[in-house]
């Protein structure tokens, strides 16, 4: 059997505070999947099934601590989805099991670059967007891909990568003035704050790659 590494890809820097940290901030908020969004359910389902199809750059378990993974699959799977986590257990589909252990085994090497993207999105979280927790850990993981963020998420488009951010993390999105690559913008959000990441232009129109920052994802 094909053993994941996601399970030890968990949120353990001070910048997101504690390992368990997510799945307390799920429970302590409301035990059963009503107070999620019909949108947050939407993407996570989503997310989800492109997942476990190998349709991501992501990690079994979405870059979660397993046990709140687990707490996700219960409260909000859809049954044909929970069916598909479940086979995973199994012996079938190696290649999709293969770089999803990949992926966790790259990203484990860049988890405070992850958490910082995670602080900086649950900064800018909207209080009503029950979920929003979820989904910075899971964008946040996406961004280590070298894919178009709305492609690492299995999104369909763009458009529907915009929609989750304005839906979870609103200032955030709306900050987005010049229509910049989303990876970019969070990164160049890290740097503007005195993270670890550090932009080497000046400004963005002083800068040698303008064209990787902005212009289409498709």
């Amino acid at each position: 059997m094909s053993m994941s590494l996601a399970s030890t890809f968990e949120l353990t820097d001070r910048t997101v505070n504690r390992p368990g940290w997510l799945r307390q901030r799920l429970r302590r908020s409301r035990p059963a999947d009503c107070g999620w969004s019909e949108q947050n359910r939407a993407f996570i389902n989503q997310i989800l099934k492109s997942q476990l199809t190998g349709k991501t750059a992501l990690p079994y378990g979405l870059g979660m601590e397993h046990a709140a993974y687990r707490d996700v699959i219960k409260m909000l799977a859809e049954g044909r989805l929970r069916s598909l986590d479940s086979r995973w257990q199994g012996d079938e589909w190696p290649s999709i099991k293969a770089k999803a252990d990949l992926l966790a085994s790259l990203y484990l090497s860049r988890l405070d670059e992850r958490n910082q993207l995670v602080d900086l999105m649950m900064k800018h979280a909207d209080e009503k967007a029950y979920g929003a927790e979820v989904m910075a850990v899971i964008i946040s993981t996406a961004c280590l891909s070298s894919n178009h963020l709305w492609r690492a998420l299995g999104l369909q488009h763009r458009d529907q990568l915009r929609a989750l951010l304005l839906h979870n993390y609103p200032s955030l999105a709306t900050a987005n003035t010049q229509d910049m690559r989303w990876k970019k913008f969070f990164y160049r959000q890290l740097c503007e704050s005195g993270g670890d990441y550090v932009c080497r232009a000046p400004s963005c129109q002083e800068c040698a790659t303008f064209a990787e920052c902005f212009g289409p994802e498709d």
